[in-house]
């Protein structure tokens, strides 16, 4: 099972559960809404791809879609801990200790909250070579 925590954003702090096929957008017809006006009505998916893994495309959005601070070409497997910007919106992918007792996996904030460098006066994880702010190269 996985879970995206909302970080920054006008959503933050609201944790989703993942579902098999999960569209994440602006609409109410979403299944995962945000309250973004950067975000486009339908802008990116995550899906499950097999009993322990989820994967997310960029469904051609006009800001893009950014897993750790990469812009989204194609399809990718999400990892645990891998922050996602869409939008202004910054989540974090998590996965579930045990699905049976509903345990949530602490989420290391050190990658980016105690990053070595910043860009558009945010933080960012030592090891992404571009900004998820803006695009471009750090």
């Amino acid at each position: 099972m996985g879970q995206l925590v909302i970080l920054e954003g006008s959503d933050q702090g609201k944790i989703f559960i993942l579902r098999t096929k999960n569209i994440i957008g602006r609409y109410n017809d979403c299944s995962l809404v945000i309250n973004d006006k950067k975000i486009s009505s339908k802008h990116c998916k995550i899906e499950k791809i097999n009993r322990t893994e989820f994967s997310i495309t960029d469904l051609n959005s006009s800001n893009g879609t950014f897993v750790n601070g990469f812009k989204l070409t194609q399809s990718r497997t999400l990892q645990y801990g891998d922050i996602i910007l869409i939008g202004e919106t910054l989540m974090v992918y998590q996965t579930l200790q045990n699905s049976q007792t509903n345990t949530t996996m602490i989420f290391d904030s050190t990658r980016v909250m105690e990053a070595d460098k910043t860009h558009c006066s945010k933080p960012l994880a030592h090891d992404w070579l571009f900004c998820p702010y803006c695009g471009k190269p750090v």
